[in-house]
């Protein structure tokens, strides 16, 4: 386990990593989610409204099953045995769904610019 902290392209971390350990019991969308996501790396998190709504749409990201230290604990044990990468298929499908452009044309959408 390596903290890292802030750094502006994170890209090489999260190809060279197994899984992203978010312990933010409370979080937006969680733009790191979706990163770590895009690059193939699993994210390990509570559950929260943000990261719901991410894994409604991916159904990717591992909970523990209770929002305690413990739980998060057997989480990264049993996720460690396993170590089960995303395939590169669904890989594109979330750089496609998460993209830029996805972005725009929903708040088009919304918005009714088109």
């Amino acid at each position: 386990i390596r903290y890292i902290p802030y750094i502006e392209k994170p890209g090489e971390i999260y190809l060279e990593s197994d899984f992203l350990i978010l312990t933010s019991k409370y979080e937006g969308f969680g733009n790191v989610v979706v990163e770590a996501l895009c690059a193939g790396c699993t994210p390990l998190t509570y559950s929260t409204s943000g990261t719901r709504a991410i894994h409604d749409l991916t159904g990717l990201l591992r909970f523990p099953d209770m929002n305690t230290p413990e739980s998060m604990k057997e989480l990264i044990l049993q996720t460690w045995e396993k170590r089960e990468k995303i395939s590169s298929e669904k890989i594109n499908t979330l750089r496609t769904q998460f993209s830029l452009n996805s972005w725009v044309t929903a708040v088009e959408e919304i918005v009714a610019i088109k």
